[in-house]
């Protein structure tokens, strides 16, 4: 619980990947005192707005503890997720677009893979999407550029505060009466025991993060759409 900690992993934010810079916000997002070193860290500009994922910042703006969630409205107001109908109409010509299924399967094991698997690639975790062809690409496209538009309640995300004061976001995996198995936005997982729930609720939001099409260029994102059209 050592606010060095935080100190400790902003102080080699620069030198980490992608994947290990993920782990290390979900870290610094675990406790109250170590998001205020991390927004500090921001403020001063020693990690950029952009490396904190959006949907992550829309979690924080939901917060608790009001003076974090004022302070990550001030710092990240002005760099939310824009409207998901702008964005649709933005992607809407991607259908009149010839995709490459090829790619799109790179594409898919680049970006969709961590939570989905389709051909035996990927994890088991996000909804089957082996027959998702069967309800036309126009309501695939809805379902990738706006993933809160209708979710299925086991795909939401939840918030835990355990009686240590960590705080933790994730879909709830697997449950039993004694513990529950939390998947983490890093793709990591997590055992609670249900004795060191303080409290739990459900954010509203889908697991799936919103703000995909920053990764897809829309030819790219014709390419995704051609390779689960293939799938039989």
């Amino acid at each position: 619980p050592d606010n060095e900690v935080a100190r400790l992993i902003i102080s080699h934010w620069r030198e980490m990947s992608p994947a290990l810079r993920a782990t290390a916000a979900e870290t610094l997002l675990s406790r109250p005192g170590w998001i205020t070193i991390l927004l500090d860290a921001v403020e001063k500009k020693s990690i950029g707005r952009g490396d904190i994922d959006p949907t992550r910042v829309e979690l924080l703006k939901q917060h608790p503890d009001g003076a974090i969630s004022a302070r990550v409205q001030t710092l990240f107001g002005s760099s939310s997720l824009g409207r998901r109908e702008d964005v649709i109409r933005q992607y809407r010509d991607v259908l009149k677009l010839n995709g490459d299924a090829a790619r799109g399967k790179e594409f898919f094991k680049k970006v969709c893979s961590a939570c989905h698997q389709l051909e035996g690639v990927g994890t088991v975790v996000g909804a089957d999407l082996k027959a998702i062809r069967n309800r036309g690409m126009e309501a695939v496209l809805l379902n990738v550029l706006d993933p809160n538009r209708e979710v299925k309640p086991r795909f939401l995300t939840y918030s835990i505060i355990t009686d240590d004061g960590r705080s933790l976001t994730g879909m709830i995996q697997t449950e039993n009466a004694n513990s529950l198995t939390l998947r983490r936005p890093d793709g990591t997982t997590l055992d609670i025991q249900r004795g060191e729930i303080e409290a739990l609720r459900s954010t509203g939001l889908s697991f799936m993060p919103e703000g995909l099409e920053k990764q897809l260029a829309p030819q790219a994102m014709a390419d995704l759409l051609a390779y689960l059209d293939s799938i039989r």
